[in-house]
């Protein structure tokens, strides 16, 4: 029984561990059929959570199951309220109403229900009934009764334990939202940069359309104009993909790529920024790098991230150095080295 009551609290997901409840129960008291109905307290009811032994159909009818806690003359009620076990061994000639989907359903002959107790409160009930004309035996009821407090305090443990995992999954969500707006923030100040730097391009290049028809016959104003053109609007361009692909949700997905042209992608992405505080960036990559194994979404947040806080910190007039180096590290596991 020792063992019996260690396997029940040792199950931590609620779900899993009504169902091992109910399993060994079946074993260690040899009961045909029983339920847990468990109180909640918002709806003021007491509800069916869980149940063994019966029919798909009768299943299917108190999946459902409530009662309100005011409901004083209902059984379940009564020894939730008064937190005492309840015995009645001949169903037809009680007083209990034969219409309820209980006994209409489940035809017991007898009913015992005990309460689920811990810290001196009634968290819920358990039942247990005889359908085979005898009641339930005394010595099933006393090792019922023995196993309920254990019951009580394996199942409040589940739910404190859902409990704890549901606020971890909303402050996994908060966190993720946090950072979303932490990141569209710093994109919209990005944005109101990139527009004014697309606007110096534009303007040179609609006052040289301007001046087109008056010196179209001057060849060295039409070449000048055609490179000052194309320069400005590929430009224009470059910094308008990086900064779509910044904010389009990707699947992660790793494959070679050339770290030192992504590097000098987001380097150009805030460029706004660097000119504003006329801060210098210099880049200082090493020639035999190759090829990279990296998620080349991720990897651009990671290096924006780190030249954002970069230029936050950077006093106006100050540099920016970004390096890269090949390094061996020795695996001491396997003899092996891997490039960092």
């Amino acid at each position: 029984m020792q063992e019996t009551g260690k396997a029940i609290l040792s199950v931590l997901d609620l779900d899993q561990l009504l169902s091992v409840i109910m399993n060994l129960l079946l074993s260690v008291c040899q009961i045909n059929r029983a339920i847990i109905m468990l109180v909640n307290e918002e709806k003021q009811c007491l509800e069916y959570i869980h149940g063994v032994g019966f029919d798909k159909e009768t299943f299917e009818a108190i999946g459902n199951y409530k009662v309100p806690l005011h409901r004083v003359s209902n059984m379940l009620v009564r020894v939730t309220n008064t937190g005492h076990a309840e015995y009645i061994p001949e169903i037809q000639g009680s007083v209990l109403k034969k219409d309820n989907i209980l006994l209409r359903q489940g035809r017991p002959v007898s009913a015992f229900v005990v309460p689920l107790i811990t810290r001196s409160k009634v968290i819920g009930v358990m039942a247990t009934d005889g359908v085979e004309g005898k009641g339930v035996p005394e010595e099933k009821r006393g090792t019922l009764e023995i196993f309920a407090p254990q019951i009580a305090i394996a199942i409040e443990n589940a739910k404190l334990y859902k409990n704890l995992q549901d606020k971890i999954e909303e402050l996994k969500h908060s966190q993720a939202l946090l950072s979303r707006s932490e990141k569209f923030s710093f994109l919209g100040n990005l944005a109101a940069r990139l527009a004014h730097e697309i606007k110096n391009p534009l303007t040179a290049i609609g006052t040289f359309i301007q001046l087109l028809p008056n010196k179209y016959d001057d060849e060295e104003f039409r070449r000048d104009f055609y490179q000052v053109a194309m320069e400005e609007t590929m430009r224009v361009n470059n910094l308008i993909t990086e900064l779509l692909d910044l904010v389009r949700p990707k699947e992660s997905h790793f494959a070679y790529g050339n770290l030192h042209e992504l590097i000098s992608k987001m380097v150009l992405l805030v460029s706004p920024q660097s000119k504003a505080k006329n801060i210098a960036i210099t880049l200082a990559f090493e020639e035999n790098i190759g090829p990279v194994w990296m998620d080349s979404e991720k990897m651009k947040q990671v290096v924006l991230n780190l030249l954002s806080n970069a230029l936050e910190f950077t006093p106006k007039g100050g540099k920016i150095e970004i390096e890269t180096e090949k390094r061996l590290r020795a695996n001491k596991a396997d003899g092996l080295c891997s490039v960092v």
